[in-house]
C-alpha cells in the first residue's frame, strides 16, 4: 500500500490540535478542581483528583467510541467478535497458547456483553487509570508528564497495539511494586505482562537489575556504542536470536524479515527521529547537575531508559525493536520534568514538534483517520483506502 502523504499530514495536524486542547483543558482543571480524600478512621486510604477523573472519562469515551482509528483496530475488533467461536471454553483458551492475556480478557468481557464499544471502553480504563495514578505518584510536574505521555507516542500506541499497551502498563505497575518492595506482586505483574505480550520478557530483567547500576554520562556513551554495534550487525544479531529462541512463531517472524527485508521507509525515518529524540533527552538527563536532583526511584527509571537504548539503534533496520524499546522508554514521562528551562513554553513546543513527527511517521494509525461508531462502520485499512 503506497503512503498517503496528504491524509498523513492532515491526521498529524488534527491529532496535535486535539492533544493541545486536551492538555489545555487538563491545565485548567488542575488549577480549579479539588480532590476528595478517603480515610478509614485515622488511616489515609488515598485521594481522588476530580481533574484526573474528568480527563480519564474524556479519553476513555473518545477511545471507546472510535472506529477506523488505530492500525490494528479492525483486527482486534474481529478477534473480539470471534473469540468465543475460536475457543469454546476458557480452559481451552488458557491451554492453547501462552501469549493470550488479551484473548482471555476478550473472552471474559464477551461472556458479559457483546457490545464492541464497551469492550474498547474497558480496555481504555485498564490502560489509562494506572497512568494517571502513577503520574500522580512519581511526577514532579503532573501536566508535563501527562503531556509527554500524549506527545511521545504512548497514547497513540494505546489505541493501536492493545496487547503490548496493556503489557506496558503492567510493567509500570510491576516497577511500582518493586520500589515499594512488594516482591510477590512484582513477580505476578511481571508474569502477567509477559502473558499479554512476550516482548516484555526482555525488559523485566532490566527493570529488576536497574537498582544495581547508577546512571551516568559514561553509561550513556557505553550503551550508545553497544547500540551502534547492534545497528551494524543487526542481521547477524537477529540470526543468532532465531537459533536460541524456543518460540516458533517469533522465529518465523524474524526469519521472514531476514528473507524479505521490506522495511517501510516511513517507519525507518520514524525510528531515526525517535532515536535522535531519545539520544538528546538521555544526554541531558545524564548531566551530573540533573542526576544530583534525582532520588533512587528516578535513578532507576533513568537506568531503565539507558538500558533499552540499544534496542532503539536496531529499530531503523527492524522496526519491532522500536516497540520493545518503548516498554522501557515509557519511564521517560516521569523524567521529562527534570528539564531545567527558563520558559516551559520552549519545552512544550519541543514536545509538540516531536509529537507531530511521531504521529505521522509511526505506524500507530495507518487509517490517518478518527471516526466514531455514530458516523462510520468498521472496515479494514485496505477497504477504507478504496472508499
Amino acid at each position: 500500500m503506497s503512503t498517503r502523504y496528504g491524509p498523513m499530514f492532515i491526521w498529524g495536524v488534527t491529532f496535535i490540535v486535539f492533544s493541545v486542547l486536551v492538555i489545555l483543558l487538563y491545565k485548567f482543571l488542575l488549577k480549579h478542581s479539588k480532590k476528595l480524600e478517603f480515610h478509614w478512621g485515622k488511616a489515609y486510604l488515598g485521594s481522588l483528583y476530580f481533574s484526573d477523573l474528568i480527563l480519564l472519562c474524556l479519553l476513555v469515551f473518545i477511545v471507546g467510541i472510535r472506529t477506523n482509528s488505530g492500525s490494528d483496530y479492525y483486527n482486534y475488533l474481529l478477534s473480539f467478535r470471534n473469540v468465543d467461536n475460536w475457543f469454546h471454553s476458557l480452559n481451552q483458551l488458557l491451554t492453547t497458547r501462552f501469549q493470550n492475556g488479551l484473548y482471555v480478557l476478550m473472552y471474559v468481557i464477551k461472556s458479559f456483553t457483546k457490545n464492541e464499544a464497551l469492550f474498547f471502553v474497558i480496555l481504555a480504563i485498564l490502560n489509562y487509570l494506572p497512568i494517571f495514578y502513577l503520574i500522580r505518584k512519581y511526577s514532579n510536574d503532573v501536566l508535563l508528564s501527562f503531556s509527554s505521555w500524549i506527545f511521545l507516542g504512548f497514547f497513540l500506541m494505546s489505541t493501536n497495539i492493545l496487547k503490548q499497551s496493556l503489557a506496558m502498563v503492567l510493567v509500570l505497575l510491576a516497577f511500582d511494586c518493586l520500589i515499594e518492595k512488594k516482591y510477590i506482586l512484582f513477580v505476578i505483574l511481571s508474569f502477567l505482562s509477559v502473558w499479554f505480550h512476550l516482548s516484555t520478557i526482555l525488559v523485566i530483567p532490566i527493570i529488576y537489575f536497574s537498582k544495581y547500576l547508577r546512571p551516568s554520562r559514561n553509561l550513556y556513551y557505553s550503551l550508545s556504542f553497544i547500540g551502534m554495534i547492534f545497528l551494524v550487525f543487526f542481521k547477524e544479531f537477529l540470526t543468532f536470536i532465531t537459533m536460541i529462541l524456543p518460540i516458533r512463531y517469533v522465529k518465523f517472524y524474524i526469519v521472514s524479515f531476514l528473507q524479505n527485508n521490506s522495511n517501510d521507509i516511513k517507519l525507518q525515518l520514524g525510528a531515526v527521529v525517535i532515536l535522535i529524540l531519545y539520544l538528546l533527552l538521555l544526554y541531558y538527563l545524564t548531566d551530573d547537575k540533573v542526576l544530583n536532583q534525582m532520588n533512587e526511584s528516578y535513578s532507576q527509571m533513568l537506568v531503565i531508559n539507558l538500558l533499552t537504548l540499544p534496542f532503539l539503534f536496531i529499530s531503523p533496520g527492524f522496526y519491532i525493536f522500536n516497540r520493545i524499546a518503548f516498554i522501557g522508554l515509557q519511564f521517560s514521562i516521569f523524567l521529562v520534568p527534570f528539564f531545567n528551562v527558563n520558559k516551559k513554553q520552549i519545552l512544550y513546543s519541543g514536545l509538540v514538534i516531536s509529537g507531530f513527527l511521531i504521529t505521522i511517521l509511526n505506524a500507530d494509525n495507518n487509517y490517518y483517520n478518527y471516526s466514531t461508531i455514530y458516523n462510520d462502520i468498521p472496515v479494514s485499512i485496505q477497504e477504507f483506502v478504496r472508499r
